[in-house]
């Protein structure tokens, strides 16, 4: 089903993110070379690491360096090391995961390279050689080919890297996979505050689910916690915890006639405590979607005591 989700270290319901997932497997136990392309904050990393944690090397070292980091003068040192050990030796024979390749000057492309087609690294002034056994992932954050025309990066370097090339989607375009990160943001980050945060309302979701998210998973995951930190006593992530840019790219239903909340008492009527009773749990099981788990808590009763009103009062959570 569509709708199902991959059981892998990152979520995978949509299409695209399944076609990621069967492209990981295929080369996880590969010595090739893998080239990741995807939008800043889109998973790269994470990608390289499932890769290096689901194979055969996932016992030997994985070494990431990000080549933003750096100047040219010190990546060079650090990445192939002069006169001691660089971050490639380092890497024994797991994995090199080469972030921001795209930034890599050109001296340091053309002697990363020679170690690929070689197989060595020289230090010393060539006095020493050193066998290099790593796998190399690199990453791009842009389409490296328009590098390569514009004489920006060595094609001859390209080419080898692009062996098994990945493309990860942006997260505005498998829009399938943000209900399963927000929720899984939600576990991961939930005793931020005491007593944890339990819920996202389907309002909150909604929204979620209709933003662009230019920023991608880094995006929405920061976006996740600080819903936490600023959501009510009741610890449900609720629309109006969400920044004005993503409340305002809210489905129009859920952004005017559901954005007040439905009152239990209307006016001066007055209620019998059952009814008031019956009426906030109608709420909260509409407020989470019919989880009689989560409308439990949120009362601050037991599920078994929920389940014994629900039947009390007759009502259903479909």
């Amino acid at each position: 089903m569509a709708s199902e989700v991959i059981q892998t270290e990152f979520i995978a319901c949509s299409p695209a993110m399944r076609e990621v997932v069967q492209q990981v497997q295929l080369v996880r136990d590969s010595a090739v070379a893998v080239l990741v392309i995807g939008e800043p904050g889109a998973g790269n990393e994470k990608i390289a690491r499932t890769i290096h944690n689901g194979g055969i090397r996932q016992r030997e070292p994985f070494v990431h360096v990000d080549c933003r980091e750096l100047p040219g003068d010190v990546l060079g040192p650090v990445l192939f090391g002069d006169t001691d050990q660089g971050r490639f030796e380092l890497a024994g024979g797991g994995t090199l995961f080469l972030d921001s390749i795209e930034v890599l000057p050109l001296p340091l492309q053309e002697r990363l390279l020679r170690i690929l087609e070689g197989g060595t690294i020289t230090r010393n002034g060539g006095e020493t050689i050193v066998p290099v056994k790593a796998r190399v992932v690199a990453s791009a954050h842009v389409d490296l080919r328009a590098q390569v025309d514009s004489g920006e990066f060595r094609k001859d370097l390209y080419c080898r890297l692009n062996v098994f090339p990945i493309h990860v989607p942006p997260l505005h375009q498998r829009r399938e996979d943000i209900a399963a990160l927000a929720q899984h943001f939600l576990e991961l980050h939930k005793h931020e505050r005491t007593p944890p945060v339990h819920a996202i309302e389907e309002r909150a979701l909604a929204a979620l689910k209709a933003y662009t998210w230019p920023g991608n998973v880094r995006e929405l995951e920061n976006n996740v916690l600080g819903a936490i930190l600023v959501c009510g006593n009741d610890r449900v992530i609720r629309l109006d915890n969400l920044p004005p840019e993503i409340r305002s790219n809210a489905p129009e239903a859920t952004n005017r006639a559901e954005r007040a909340p439905q009152p239990i008492i209307e006016g001066d009527e007055i209620v019998p405590l059952a009814e008031l009773e019956r009426r906030a749990i109608i709420h909260a099981l509409r407020v989470t979607g019919g989880n009689v788990t989560r409308a439990a808590r949120a009362l601050g009763i037991g599920r078994a005591t929920m389940y014994r009103k629900l039947d009390r009062f007759k009502l259903t959570t479909s």
